[in-house]
């Protein structure tokens, strides 16, 4: 698999991860249950590849959510389950608008990587 290929899948996965996180940042109680509990799933992949048991996805999910030490952000399943909860505390609301925004930064330099090309 080429590096382009590989950049533009992390980016794409990483933008729907956000997209996701957008959606529940925004919908509020309105969101149906449905989404918040895919949110909570990408979130317990990434907590379970931490641990080496995840998926690809979960992997890449958790490389992106890691700080620049390489050191957790956060308890991905602790904020899972409460991303299920009706309505999402505030303090979960915080902790999702770091990640989105994070995600942001790191989709942004997916596509400096993949500018040459």
């Amino acid at each position: 698999m080429s590096t382009l290929s590989l950049l533009s899948g992390a980016e794409t996965l990483a933008l729907s991860f956000q997209l996701l996180i957008d959606e529940v940042l925004l919908s509020g109680d309105t969101i149906e249950p449905v989404r918040t509990a895919r949110l909570a799933h990408m979130l317990r992949e990434a907590a379970m590849a931490r641990g080496g048991n995840g998926t690809h996805e979960g992997l890449l999910f958790d490389s992106l959510l890691r700080d620049i030490a390489g050191n957790s952000r956060s308890n991905l399943e602790q904020l899972a389950s409460i991303v299920e909860m009706r309505p999402i505390p505030n303090s979960a609301l915080q902790i999702l608008g770091e990640i989105a925004d994070q995600l942001s930064h790191e989709r942004l330099a997916f596509s400096t990587r993949m500018s040459p090309w």
